[in-house]
């Protein structure tokens, strides 16, 4: 069977964190493994877990203070990396009682992930899980039901490259409302819903961040928002480069 979520915890974390978020996902429509739903009575734990993982296609794993203490979470969390490097995305942080000074410490890898904090509810965990491991939040009948994916990566790339060299609000603006058209037409899109968010975010943050950033705070942005992207322009430069140096070598 293949699951949408494998949960790493600590056992601490389980009656507060783990199990709560478990079953909200399940009411979700999401399919979830967690510990207790699927151990039985003379279970290998071990071989379990590693069945575990390697049939879930994404790993929540709740970061608490007992989570850096204990070795098994850490061993999972191990095994998620591990798939990550292979794979793109796998990761789903949930922070539980720390700061960032405090993933930083333990591991300045997850402190560069985009995580969910349970001071918020678990329900709005829940939800922001289900828009990664769905395709999308869950609409207002509270169900994750699985749309099917639409063709908008090429018009992502497009829109996200314009919103990195955006010079002023009014192309902000303009951006906004392409992608607002470009929603209307693909309600349930994950990366346009994204973008949108990350275009209002620097509409709100006023003058300063709608100036153009210098060209590593670009290249940092793209690399933590768009890495794909980030390959794609990182390669295309390197061409330009080689294709300069072979001109001037030839004068």
């Amino acid at each position: 069977m293949q699951f949408d979520t494998f949960i790493s915890h600590a056992s601490e974390d389980k009656d507060e964190v783990a199990r709560p978020l478990a079953q909200k996902l399940q009411e979700l429509g999401a399919t979830v493994w967690l510990d207790e739903f699927e151990l039985t009575l003379g279970d290998s734990l071990r071989r379990k877990i590693d069945e575990g993982l390697a049939q879930s296609r994404f790993g929540v794993v709740v970061l608490s203070p007992s989570f850096f203490a204990k070795e098994w979470p850490n061993k999972e969390l191990d095994a998620l990396v591990a798939r990550e490097d292979g794979r793109g995305k796998v990761i789903l942080p949930v922070w539980h009682k720390i700061s960032s000074d405090d993933v930083v410490a333990y591991s300045p890898l997850l402190a560069g992930k985009l995580a969910v904090t349970t001071s918020l509810g678990i329900d709005n965990v829940a939800s922001q899980i289900c828009r990664v491991v769905i395709g999308h939040e869950p609409p207002t009948d509270n169900k994750c039901e699985r749309y099917p994916q639409t063709e908008s990566k090429p018009i992502v790339q497009s829109l996200t490259g314009r919103l990195i060299t955006a010079r002023s609000e009014r192309e902000l603006q303009k951006l906004r409302y392409e992608v607002d058209q470009q929603l209307a037409q693909s309600p349930h899109a994950p990366d346009l819903r994204m973008l949108r968010d990350d275009v209002h975010r620097a509409l709100t943050a006023g003058p300063v961040m709608a100036s153009p950033p210098s060209s590593i705070r670009r290249l940092t942005w793209l690399v933590r928002r768009r890495p794909a992207l980030a390959v794609i322009a990182i390669a295309f430069a390197a061409a330009l480069l080689a294709g300069l140096f072979y001109v001037i070598s030839q004068w």
